[in-house]
């Protein structure tokens, strides 16, 4: 009985303290600053060689190349140089050349406070002056490509165009270190894999109608872009890009597509964007069944698999609005490398293909010709429904820049998964057992043939009773379960919206670190409850081995580095106008990396995971409550143990009593005598 008590009273103390947890505040966070100029750990990982000595890199201190691509700011005296100051840039708004730092100007402020972004002029490629065909310069010519900042006037080329703008997390990184601030800068990243060797080359013109592997070697040293990025994260693969659409079945040289306005439902169509390699193209067949809209993909391929990329053309020549960017790694180049920053003067080689995952998901999301873009992946296939439910969806949603609406996921169990892999592996087989409707994935799930998404922290978004119970297309979610989350997604495509982070690589992080700066930037979530995306089952790849394999033991991993600086920045950052629950970014401080549940305390939201308390007004009166407990109830128990143990004494020398010949009668009067003999 003591033990139980004992055991009562530690399970009330965790009760409280952890029902106090989550919402502890922690110690001062660290900056940006402060956490990417900590103190480096050299890797034991061989596949790490040290840069050349003439090289660039010093420290976490670059010389940029900023004469090739000029970036959409550039203040003064980041690198010892004086840049054009924009037109409202005001006096007194200078830059501390020393520290390193830029202060805002009232004007950034003004812009940040409304949420707004700057402009950039859109040229169109009838009005790109056409440059001369060798050397740099002709009549033709005007300099190097820049791109001006509420500009109106100024010609450049290379023009994404309202790419040019800064997003919120741009504007708040571009004041930090010099070192590690261009990771902010996502569209500058992006320009420079569009550098191509042949100057002379304009976006968007006419290469061929005939297949690439007939003129490829002709034009691969025109359109070669070579590693010209060095800096920390920065990969480096040199490698062509072209694009090819069914519509005009003609390969042209990458162009940012510019965006749509939505004034009216008709404007509205969708795109599915995804990634792939030449292995996985037999999926494409099953898509086009299920998806009846547009399709982006970005595939990439070596110079080798240019025959099969001309078959899958040709046999998708048919299919309307199927767009295709081409990103071919060129067989003869250097080994390529990825620069790691916790060794900024070291490089880690990697003798194989780099897959520049997110990269490649720019290249598809940036080559749409519609106003929003659905972002998935080649294996997580869509319900047939999907396309036309969208199209139906409130339009009050749809025409909001900053909404993002996800997609519920669903795999098969693990009975069923290993069921399927037994008898065949074929894709044919497996599509036919995918659920092709929502009724169908119920009855699936009520067979336990069918779950939720495995994976929790990342795509957990919905509760199944809310999912199969609501009669509504959609509702807004007011918060996020987890902090680390990459649900697949439906967004308007517009100058407000971020792009992925192209330094990402192979594995890894790759779509939580773009839901996380969606969420900084203000977004709206929205669940829809309409459709769904199932998860068509693959072995896992190599990169993803390689990445387990790594961080077990313990090697380097520049992406999950990466990853950590964004997101220290992000939680830790001063401002109060993104989208994380106050609790949420406090807790995220404290621990970042762990599995933790993060409570969405709106009703109207579906919880998901067991929390510990229902706020902090409900931690402390939970903690009030456990303290009365240990004060009243406590001592309690303790006194009615007393009593039991002093009625077992009693009834044990009572029975050694009668054991001695004592009779009832005599065994009475000692009792009322309390003179029990104790022997």
């Amino acid at each position: 009985m003591r033990l139980f008590n004992v055991f009562f009273v530690v399970i009330l103390v965790l009760y409280g303290y952890l029902s106090l947890q989550p919402h502890a505040f922690p110690s001062t966070p660290i900056s940006f600053r402060e956490y990417v100029s900590g103190p480096e750990r050299r890797s034991a990982d061989p596949s790490y060689a040290s840069l050349a000595t003439g090289s660039t890199v010093n420290g976490f201190r670059f010389q940029y190349d900023y004469h090739s691509v000029d970036t959409s700011v550039r203040h003064e005296g980041a690198l010892g140089e004086t840049s054009p100051a924009p037109a409202e840039r005001k006096e007194g708004a200078t830059e501390s050349v020393e520290k390193q730092t830029v202060h805002p100007t009232e004007l950034e402020r003004e812009l940040f406070q409304k949420e707004t972004t700057p402009t950039v002029q859109v040229q169109t490629p009838q009005q790109v002056p056409q440059q001369p065909s060798a050397g740099k310069t002709g009549p033709g010519y005007k300099g190097p490509f820049k791109l001006s900042y509420l500009s109106p006037k100024k010609k450049y080329y290379f023009n994404p165009p309202p790419l040019g703008n800064m997003t919120r997390f741009q504007r708040e990184v571009s004041r930090l270190t010099p070192g590690t601030k261009h990771i902010a800068d996502t569209v500058e990243i992006f320009n420079r894999t569009l550098q191509w060797e042949d100057k002379s080359l304009a976006p968007g013109a006419v290469i061929s109608t005939k297949p690439i592997a007939s003129w490829f070697s002709s034009w691969k040293p025109r359109l070669r872009v070579n590693c010209n990025d060095n800096r920390n994260f920065a990969l480096c693969q040199v490698h062509a890009v072209v694009s090819w659409d069914s519509d005009s079945r003609t390969f042209r040289t990458y162009r940012v597509q510019p965006y749509r306005d939505v004034k009216t439902r008709s404007d509205v169509d969708f795109t599915y964007c995804m990634v792939s390699s030449v292995d996985r193209l037999s999926y494409m067949p099953f898509l086009a069944e299920r998806w009846k809209g547009h399709f982006s993909l970005a595939l990439i391929a070596s110079e080798n698999e240019l025959t099969q990329i001309d078959s899958f053309l040709v046999q998708y020549a048919s299919l309307p609005h199927f767009r295709v960017t081409l990103y071919v790694v060129y067989s003869d180049a250097p080994r390529n490398y990825v620069v790691y920053t916790r060794e900024p003067t070291r490089k880690r080689v990697i003798n194989r293909r780099i897959f520049p995952i997110n990269l490649l998901r720019d290249y598809a999301l940036n080559n749409v010709v519609t106003s929003h873009v659905m972002l998935l992946d080649m294996d997580l296939w869509p319900s047939p429904t999907l396309y036309e439910n969208l199209k139906a969806m409130d339009f009050a949603v749809l025409e909001d820049r900053r909404a993002a609406l996800m997609l519920p996921t669903f795999s098969f169990s693990a009975s069923t998964l290993g069921y399927i892999t037994a008898i065949s592996r074929s894709i044919p087989e497996v599509n036919r057992r995918i659920p092709n409707s929502k009724a169908k994935l119920k009855l699936c799930v009520m067979q336990n043939k069918c779950i939720l998404f495995l994976n929790a922290k990342a795509h957990r978004i919905v509760r199944l009773g809310d999912y199969f119970g609501s009669k509504y297309p959609l509702y807004k979610a007011q918060c996020m379960n987890y902090t680390e989350m990459e649900p697949y997604m439906v967004l308007r495509r517009n100058e407000l919206m971020p792009i992925y982070q192209p330094y990402f690589v192979d594995y890894g992080r790759n779509k939580m670190e773009f839901t996380l700066r969606l969420r900084f930037e203000g977004y709206s979530f929205y669940v829809i409850l309409s459709d769904f995306g199932f998860d068509y089952p693959h072995p896992k790849s190599r990169v993803s081995h390689e990445f387990l394999d790594m961080r077990s033991r313990g090697a380097a991993l520049p992406t999950v580095d990466l990853y950590k600086v964004i997101h220290r920045y992000v939680t830790a950052s001063p401002n109060k106008g993104w989208s994380f629950p106050e609790k949420i970014k406090i807790a995220a401080n404290k621990a970042m990396n762990s599995a933790f549940v993060k409570k969405c305390t709106n009703s109207v939201n579906s919880f998901v995971g067991f929390t510990w308390s229902f706020g902090k007004f409900a931690g402390i009166l939970t903690w009030l409550l456990v303290s009365a407990a240990c004060v009243t109830v406590v001592p309690l128990f303790l006194e009615i143990d007393r009593e039991q143990a002093a009625l077992e004494v009693e009834k044990r020398q009572i029975d050694r009593l009668r054991q001695r010949g004592y009779t009832s009668q005599q065994i009475n009067m000692l009792q009322a005598q309390s003179s029990i003999p104790m022997q």
